[in-house]
């Protein structure tokens, strides 16, 4: 029956809806005039729970349980194939050949619901699966049962197993293959959004009875249970990279799919964010998130798992208690060639997004909004950041106000807000414990100056050229990066390739091993690389494809930096804080290093710490949070994310026809060259 199901063309579902919407399960069972779609789906979903196909046959009396909410449908613990959600203390149901009869099913299932692969984006929010209108619905059997079998298979898998070093190459280990679909299944359920009721129709509207489980998760063990276990396997990652003996631990493939999963969780159950912030250890899951983003980094075809990264900490930036649980010391050795530091979860976060930001793909730049939102989110709450992360901000704050970058595009000036708001944030509310960042500050003075007076238009010498740059000016241009920290020259040519990862490795070691002093004033390759590549950047952002559109008879329209578009924006500028704190701090800390003879730069700190701006400062203003709002742009790009997760991981035996694939473009790229 499963060979069957997965062979069979997408039969025509129509009028499906209407008969899963209202009927009951039984009804449904015995109504002989049902679509093909619907008969299939029951019939699979049946096959979930056979005895002795997919579960050992019941040895006692059957004993349902009945929700306190009616709606979220009878279980029968005795039929979840592993413990878990629902049954902590039951026994595992389960052997090899059951869980190779279930991969079969689950892949059956997966297979009708990918309708939504062959639909276009415009199509997808209009039209309908009518399969997962199906499954998802109360009516349909063993749902619940379904949900918790999903998720304990693919929470409870070990990958571990008794820690000997290579013992998964000897061993087989069927219930990866499980665990992977499972989880494919289960987002593709939770995934699933039914349609709104007509404003004529007195019926109710339908449920995903799914994510009414999910959203329905309150009970405290269960939730630290789930936290636990997708911590655990996303903390694998890190560990299998980072053993003596290489390739020695087996490393899950199923990140991405967790991912998903803890973002429906977050997004979804409220109950389950406020448990995880005040009663578990969040840091346990942003260091996975932020080990993905950095190697993502590397990878064109990871560019969604760096904005999915991305998004999940957008979310949680939005909460008090993660930004005051990033204060806890890091001590983690990661397999990452990160500059050497000495701080906490927060400076880990800021250089990570320094390095993706000034050694990553173009196409991120999409991306720069959320993650300066995410650093002014935190930054009320962050008591102290070591001097080399202070040092990342204020090169990323020389980066985004050079002429180049602000007058590039209109609208690239909002960054500049973002980190003055990182600044005055620190400076107000936790100035105690950050005179590195007063004194990296204080360093840049001329960076908030340039700022402050910045005119439009701008002076000749810094306007494009017409003659491209050879290597003799490209290794001019960094001189005067190096010697200025911005831009003063704009040349129309190709963007300076960034250096080789060694070379990058070289320059943060020289950095991390260098006294402090040296590196409050030096800018690495890669800062130096993307400033060069600002400087490749026309003054001017080319229009639209809309407004080409509009304007075909008269050529293109091109965006124009005015005087009032400058003064509009500058004349907001919180520059008030920083301005009073050069006023009063940099003539003493001037004059104290000229009567004492400071020639270090820790004898400056211990001045700073000693000191206080207390009457000094303007007025701290009210903390004002960015939250993360739901809108129907994310959700399908979330849609169109999970499913081109699952089209590239079940292409060992393809499950899906590639050439008819709409919903994402699928471009193959030949690296038998590499070879």
């Amino acid at each position: 029956a499963v060979a069957v199901a997965v062979a069979v063309p997408v039969p025509d579902v129509s009028g499906a809806s209407d008969t899963a919407a209202g009927a009951a399960a039984g009804a449904a069972a015995a109504t002989p005039t049902l679509p093909l779609a619907a008969r299939l789906i029951d019939a699979l979903m049946g096959l979930c729970f056979i005895p002795n196909f997919t579960v050992h046959p019941p040895t006692k009396p059957k004993v349902r349980y009945e929700p306190e909410d009616p709606a979220l449908n009878s279980y029968d613990p005795a039929l979840m194939w592993v413990p878990g959600l629902g049954n902590m203390d039951g026994v595992p149901n389960w052997n090899n050949n059951f869980d190779l009869h279930r991969t079969e099913v689950l892949k059956a299932l997966l297979v009708c619901f990918s309708e939504t692969l062959y639909t276009t984006p415009d199509q997808l929010r209009s039209d309908e699966n009518r399969w997962l209108l199906l499954a998802t619905n109360p009516s349909c059997r063993n749902v619940r049962n379904l949900y918790f079998s999903l998720m304990n298979i693919g929470l409870s898998y070990d990958p571990v197993g008794y820690g000997v070093p290579y013992g998964s190459v000897f061993v087989s280990d069927y219930r990866e293959a499980l665990a992977d679909i499972s989880l494919q299944v289960l987002n593709v359920l939770l995934d699933y959004t039914p349609p709104p009721p007509d404003e004529t129709d007195s019926e109710a509207a339908d449920v995903n009875l799914f994510k009414a489980l999910l959203a329905n998760m309150k009970d405290t063990r269960e939730i630290d249970w789930t936290f636990e276990r997708m911590t655990g396997l996303l903390n694998n990652v890190i560990s299998a990279n980072n053993t003596y003996l290489p390739n020695s631990l087996k490393q899950i493939t199923f990140y991405q799919e967790l991912l998903i999963l803890f973002w429906k969780l977050v997004d979804e159950n409220k109950v389950f964010l406020r448990r995880i912030l005040l009663h578990n250890n969040i840091n346990d899951m942003v260091v996975p998130i932020v080990y993905f983003m950095y190697e993502g980094r590397k990878d064109p075809s990871k560019l969604g798992l760096i904005h999915i990264c991305t998004f999940l900490l957008l979310l949680l930036s939005g909460e008090r208690e993660f930004g005051v649980s990033l204060n806890q010391p890091f001590i983690q050795k990661l397999p990452l060639d990160l500059p050497l530091f000495n701080g906490n979860h927060a400076d880990l976060i800021v250089i990570v997004f320094h390095k993706i930001i000034t050694n990553g793909p173009d196409k991120l730049d999409s991306l720069y909004n959320c993650l300066f939102t995410i650093l002014s989110n935190l930054s009320p709450y962050l008591k102290s950041l070591c001097l080399v992360s202070c040092v990342k901000l204020l090169n990323l704050f020389e980066i985004f106000t050079s002429n180049r970058w602000l007058f590039s595009a209109e609208s690239n000036h909002h960054l500049v807000f973002f980190l003055l708001d990182v600044f005055n944030n620190i400076i107000q509310y936790q100035y105690e414990g950050n005179q590195p960042l007063v004194y990296a500050i204080l360093r840049r003075k001329k960076a908030f100056d340039d700022l402050a007076h910045l005119t439009w238009p701008i002076p000749k010498r810094e306007k494009a050229g017409a003659s491209p740059v050879n290597a003799e000016a490209a290794n001019e241009l960094k001189r005067q990066l190096d010697a200025q920290h911005a831009a003063s020259e704009q040349v129309d040519a190709q963007p300076v390739v960034p250096p080789a990862a060694s070379a990058a490795q070289e320059e943060e070691a020289k950095e991390a091993e260098a006294p402090a002093a040296a590196v409050t004033i030096t800018t690495s390759e890669e800062e130096k690389a993307k400033m060069a590549e600002l400087e490749g950047k026309t003054m001017v952002a080319p229009a639209s494809e809309a407004q080409q559109a509009l304007n075909l008879n008269q050529g293109p329209t091109e965006w124009q930096p005015t005087t009032e578009w400058l003064q509009g924006w500058k004349e907001r500028l919180p520059l008030q804080t920083i301005n009073r704190l050069l006023l009063n701090l940099l003539p003493r800390v001037e004059e104290m290093s000229v009567a004492k003879g400071f020639n270090d730069e820790a004898q400056v700190l211990d001045f700073l710490r000693k000191t206080t701006m207390v009457g000094l400062l303007p007025v701290p203003h009210p903390i004002v949070i960015r939250k993360y709002q739901p809108n129907a742009t994310t959700n399908l790009w979330f849609t169109t994310y999970l499913w081109g997760v699952i089209f590239l991981r079940n292409q060992t035996i393809p499950l899906f026809d590639g050439h008819n694939v709409k919903l994402f473009t699928i471009n193959v790229v030949d690296n038998s060259h590499l070879a």
